[in-house]
């Protein structure tokens, strides 16, 4: 195809111990040697420490939060790539989906390309619809029951059978964040704060012992996997984020990630969170979100660079389903302090904007 010069937009920044993927993302495209151009940060907060992580991004644009509304957002996107002339967005946060979904006319009209699912395939794959999207595609999932006050909440999933009085429940956000309750009062509590962050309905589920998996994978809209790369989780923060893992090739893994893009026709980037139980050894699919996984960087290593294959779908290149990765590759996120020019961090927070380095012309 003809050389293209390219500027690449990414959201997600933070990087605290609930990290976002956009720093993934970004070291992924980086990585890649055909690509040799710009990347600019959408973020949604000064103090993202992806903001500052030298190598990675030419200049940051604060964003509005996703329920300011969306002229507001259009608003900034408008005069970020009136700055600097974004050619591909790649959202990362569960929050900003349905707004950059509805914003895609928009976004084509300025010329900017996404890779983004439909909004009915995007609604399907929500926490308090998996029940329905397990029945239409055929996989298990553990019982489901959305919320919509503590009190609810204290009561737990009725039918769930457990040698204990109180069987503990996964707690979790309609967006982030997730927590296991042993009692009626921690279920109580979880809610509460969950529901204070990210809103109702918080979604109680019925926690199975076993292995969690996690599967990162690419799809074109076509009802075709572009990509598909399995991990095992080796450890869980106190949010229910990997904090490591390895990378696995699991035959069962692969077929329930084609068979959720075929059933959706999905377009774009997929995770999907997977349980091996104890009790019965059968696959349960235990969330599904609509995003790249922050651990996609390991995916890149193990030889399925997935970020840079949905760059090459947008620009219509003729990119061929990768089947083939390494197993045995192992991630493990560490904590490190990136040290700040405060001037930088001001400009920032006063203008809404940072130059980070002079824009290169890359190509694909």
């Amino acid at each position: 195809m003809e050389s293209r010069r390219l500027c690449v937009a990414v959201t997600g920044l933070h990087c605290g111990e609930n990290p976002a993927p956009g720093t993934s993302v970004i070291r992924c495209i980086r990585a890649e040697p055909a690509f040799q151009g710009s990347v600019v940060g959408l973020a949604y907060d000064p103090l993202d420490a992806g903001i500052y992580a030298d190598g990675l991004i030419d200049a940051v644009y604060l964003l509005p939060y996703p329920l300011t509304g969306l002229q507001a957002i259009k608003d900034r996107l408008a005069f970020a790539d009136e700055a600097y002339k974004i050619d591909f967005l790649i959202p990362t946060l569960d929050t900003e989906l349905s707004s950059f979904i509805r914003l895609k006319s928009f976004l084509s009209d300025r010329g900017i390309h996404t890779l983004l699912p439909s909004e009915d395939a995007w609604s399907a794959t929500l926490k308090a619809r998996l029940p329905a999207l397990a029945e239409k595609c055929s996989f298990a999932t553990p019982l489901i029951r959305p919320v919509f006050s503590q009190f609810a909440a204290s009561l737990g999933i009725p039918g769930i059978h457990y040698p204990t009085w109180w069987p503990p429940v996964m707690v979790k956000g309609v967006f982030n964040e997730a927590y296991l309750a042993f009692s009626s009062a921690q279920a109580y509590v979880y809610c509460g704060a969950l529901a204070s962050r990210w809103g109702y309905p918080v979604i109680l589920q019925e926690h199975i012992v076993g292995t969690e998996y996690d599967i990162a994978a690419l799809g074109d809209g076509t009802k075709e996997m572009i990509g598909c790369v399995a991990m095992r989780k080796e450890s869980i923060s106190s949010s229910g984020k990997s904090t490591s893992g390895v990378i696995v090739y699991e035959e069962e893994l692969f077929d329930l990630a084609k068979r959720i893009i075929e059933c959706l026709s999905w377009n774009g980037a997929l995770e999907i969170e997977v349980i091996k139980a104890a009790r019965d050894g059968l696959w349960y699919i235990l969330e599904i979100n609509p995003r790249f996984p922050t651990w996609v960087f390991a995916a890149a290593a193990a030889g399925q660079n997935l970020p840079f294959a949905a760059l090459q779908l947008a620009f219509n290149e003729d990119v061929k389903p990768m089947r083939e990765y390494t197993a045995g590759m192992r991630f493990s996120r560490y904590t490190s302090d990136l040290i700040v020019r405060q001037p930088d961090f001001e400009t920032l927070s006063s203008s809404g904007e940072l130059m980070r380095e002079d824009v290169n012309e890359g190509t694909i």
